[in-house]
């Protein structure tokens, strides 16, 4: 099923008059040019502008409301959005917390990156009526999952739930569905997902936010990897270890053939790129991702094990893992009068 396309704002697709309170780092943006630092949306916010509400509370559609068919309003009216998920979460848990309340659900709708199964921290829910709707805003919105509160807002009527037409060219996020879900493993089924590593810190100014950092390190992989068949590529992660000479982890590749990635590898590995060695090697599963692979979908996870593809069950540490984690909150320091 396609997914909603967001607002630039939190609400963007909230019902008029429900204020959002979210985390102005939710919709951090990620994606900077290397040359031109120009902050865009992309990754935890994949949000486009379809329906924005200045502080007015006005609307403003970038889609005329007439061409918002009626059908889609009437969803619209009997659906929420969760927001501040858990990233651990998938669809099980998040319908649990809505059957729990005598909420009839008739679709759950979450985005999750191919490469570690975490959810994008939103869902949408359809129920069975606009008196659930409402019902579910009013009972659920601030509860806990796993230590953290959500956030839960009816849908503002002119929201348009669209395709994935606006993701970026190696876009990494997938509907966490069996479709999506079967697309993710595949390249670790074809052999054909590696780990690109680089030697630290990697290229980006060690003075730049951790975000541009990301980003410009981004900018280089991609531009070493176009005149290869590359069909994902993942969130690039600080690269730190111990600075020394061997390559460490920075990302993961998905190409579209196993053909592709081993000419990657050939190619690639052990070279210089813009004064760093570089390495490509092949995809192996830890048993962390094998366990939240399980939460999601644990006949896919079983298969892969049968394949000799993810770690075996007594490899998984389910106690470990299933931890609940719980963000310390933020202490502000008070600003004052230095002594004299």
């Amino acid at each position: 099923m396609a997914l909603p396309r967001a607002g630039l704002l939190s609400r963007s697709f909230l019902s008029r008059g429900s204020p959002a309170r979210v985390a102005s780092s939710v919709f951090r943006s990620t994606k900077v040019a290397v040359t031109t630092p120009q902050r865009q949306f992309t990754s935890r916010s994949w949000l486009l502008q379809e329906v924005v509400q200045d502080q007015a509370g006005s609307s403003q559609s970038v889609v005329p409301p007439e061409e918002v068919p009626e059908t889609q309003r009437r969803k619209n009216a009997r659906s929420v959005a969760m927001m501040k998920v858990p990233k651990r979460g998938g669809r099980a848990m998040v319908g649990s917390l809505f059957k729990e309340n005598g909420l009839e659900i008739v679709d759950i709708e979450m985005r999750m990156s191919r490469f570690n199964f975490y959810n994008d921290r939103f869902a949408f829910v359809e129920l069975a009526n606009e008196e659930q709707a409402r019902k579910a805003a009013e009972l659920l919105n601030e509860k806990e999952l796993l230590g953290e509160q959500v956030i839960v807002k009816q849908l503002h009527p002119e929201y348009v739930w669209g395709s994935d037409k606006y993701q970026g060219k190696y876009e990494q996020k997938l509907i966490m569905d069996d479709a999506g879900i079967t697309t993710a493993l595949q390249p670790i089924i074809d052999n054909r997902r590696l780990v690109f590593k680089v030697t630290p810190p990697a290229w980006a100014d060690l003075a730049a936010k951790i975000l541009d950092r990301n980003a410009a390190n981004l900018e280089v992989v991609k531009s070493t990897l176009e005149p290869f068949d590359v069909e994902s590529i993942g969130q690039v992660s600080p690269n730190w270890g111990d600075k020394g000479s061997a390559p460490r982890y920075l990302c993961f590749v998905d190409f579209k053939t196993k053909e592709a990635a081993d000419e990657a590898i050939r190619t690639l590995s052990g070279t210089m790129v813009q004064g760093r060695e570089i390495s490509l090697e092949p995809h192996e599963m830890p048993p962390w991702k094998a366990f939240q692979l399980g939460k999601v979908d644990k006949e896919k996870l079983k298969l892969l094990q049968e394949k000799g593809l993810a770690p075996a069950p007594d490899q998984i540490d389910e106690e470990r893992f299933s931890k609940t984690f719980v963000r310390k909150p933020k202490v502000q320091k008070k600003k004052g009068r230095k002594p004299a």
